[in-house]
């Protein structure tokens, strides 16, 4: 007699269900409003080694780091933290820096 095996048995049927929960869970890119974005762009130019809250969106998710910039590549609108690790400047959601009044 042969028992139920639940759904993720297999090796393969547990890599594709993550893998359906994962794209099944995306979502869209949020819009940001006009402040938002004048504040982005506020804190980048006047940026004086403090540390960052960055909420970004990548890959139909949204995601969170408290870093320091390395450096700002307007060419290529990328913000590196360092050598290897960056973010485009495009998919930056909000930005905060700790007792940073805009207005």
């Amino acid at each position: 007699m042969k028992k139920f095996l639940p759904y993720k048995s297999l090796c393969e049927q547990e890599q594709f269900i993550d893998k359906m929960i994962y794209i099944k869970n995306k979502k869209d890119k949020p819009l940001i409003s006009n402040e938002v974005a004048n504040k982005i762009n506020y804190i980048l130019k006047n940026y004086n080694n403090e540390i960052l809250h960055i909420k970004f969106y990548y890959d139909g998710y949204i995601y969170t780091a408290n870093k320091t910039l390395y450096k700002i590549d307007a060419m290529y609108k990328k913000v590196f933290f360092s050598r290897n690790e960056y973010i485009n400047i495009n998919d930056i959601i909000d930005i905060e820096v700790d007792d940073f009044n805009f207005f």
